[in-house]
């Protein structure tokens, strides 16, 4: 489990490497002469994954700010990225694939490249095909879910009314724990 040469953080309830925290009641972890990791106890931990990108496909900006005060309601250290359209978000993604986003969030109706294509579009590429990609639609049609289904969507969240709720339903996405 603990591989040569990686450091960890150490803190009280915690530690973190890779973007996983290991958390519950964790011990320190430190290095041996042989430059292996020795680990004095690990006792009831889980592990989450840290996200710290998320990238927004959606054409009203109404809509992205409000996705940014949810994100900000969620966790201050979480950054957002955003494209206007699915032909912008296919640009940025493919052009900067050294920092993927953890999640991608995409509207379905959006003007030059729907979220379903722009899906299909990310999908094709080796780099960004493993990343979760949520539709997030006004449309509550049970075509358009199952068909976001179909291209590899990993969500699909029905945009909520309230603000509280818009906030629950992100944080159980990035955090399903």
């Amino acid at each position: 489990m603990f591989i040569k040469g990686c450091t960890w953080t150490y803190a009280t309830n915690y530690a973190e490497y890779e973007g996983l925290l290991f958390e519950g009641n964790v011990t320190l972890v430190s290095k041996v002469n042989s430059g292996r990791i020795k680990c004095n106890t690990f006792m009831k931990y889980s592990i989450m994954k840290k996200t710290g990108l998320v990238f927004l496909v959606e054409d009203d900006i109404d809509d992205q700010g409000l996705f940014l005060d949810a994100l900000l309601e969620i966790d201050k250290d979480i950054q957002l990225v955003t494209a206007a359209n699915g032909v912008e978000a296919v640009k940025k993604l493919a052009s900067d694939i050294q920092l993927p986003p953890d999640f991608i969030f995409m509207d379905l109706n959006m003007p030059l490249m729907t979220g379903i294509q722009c899906l299909r579009e990310l999908k094709k590429i080796p780099a960004l095909a493993k990343i979760p990609v949520v539709i997030y639609s006004t449309s509550s049609y049970s075509k358009d879910m199952e068909e976001a289904k179909i291209a590899g969507a990993f969500d699909y969240i029905i945009k909520p009314f309230s603000f509280p709720e818009l906030c629950e339903k992100i944080r159980k996405v990035l955090d399903p724990v």
